[in-house]
């Protein structure tokens, strides 16, 4: 009897999960960018962020929490997209 788990045989399985894979590579490969935004200028600004030292990095963020006009609140993860809906529709 062939070694058989979750109902595929072995070799069949191993196509499948290239098949995925494959599609995967693919799917990451078609990026949808913002109007003006291309891989390279991603990469420009990845690498920016990535050569920044821990103090060139705060001193990025600290104009946001010197701003009178805003508020900075810690907002669990899983309401992130619920508190963008709402400051979306308060916006408009």
């Amino acid at each position: 009897m062939p070694n058989e788990v979750s109902g595929a045989p072995k070799a069949q399985r191993a196509r499948k999960s290239k098949r995925i894979i494959r599609e995967d590579t693919r799917e990451h490969e078609r990026q949808n960018f913002p109007k003006s935004w291309d891989e390279q200028r991603v990469q420009k600004v990845i690498a920016h962020y990535e050569s920044l030292t821990g103090e060139e990095e705060a001193g990025e963020d600290e104009p946001a929490w010197n701003n009178d006009g805003i508020t900075m609140v810690a907002v669990p993860n899983e309401l992130v997209n619920k508190v963008r809906d709402l400051i979306t529709r308060e916006q408009k």
